[in-house]
């Protein structure tokens, strides 16, 4: 998992990363149009969390993948301006705005198959 300053559906993460062990489900949300940053008005979903296979078979006492989630709650969420709904920045250049970071956390949900 981590920052991979490369979209889901880039050949970096789709030829390098994923394969038959290894699965990204961040790319459904990036294929829906979700992301956790945005540059120039575009959103990006540079933060994946990559997947064995194993969290998608389902056998007894072993956890599965359920969903992936980007988490953009509105304490995260710039409330003002020309980037109102983007992920409200500690600093924009020089200057402090207060916020947290200009990428939201990713994550997912695993189920005990108990």
């Amino acid at each position: 998992m981590g920052d991979f300053n490369d979209n889901p559906d880039d050949d970096s993460i789709q030829k390098h990363l994923v394969n038959e062990n290894f699965r990204n489900p961040s790319l459904e949300l990036y294929k829906n149009g979700q992301g956790a940053s945005k540059f120039y008005g575009q959103w990006m979903l540079f933060d994946q969390i990559i997947l064995s296979k194993n969290f998608f078979e389902s056998e007894p006492n072993k956890f599965t993948f359920q969903k992936a989630h980007i988490f953009n709650v509105p304490f995260l969420t710039n409330p003002r301006g020309r980037h109102k709904y983007e992920p409200f920045r500690t600093y924009s250049g020089k200057y402090y705005q207060g916020g947290y970071s200009d990428h939201f956390p990713v994550y997912v949900l695993l189920k005990n198959k108990a």
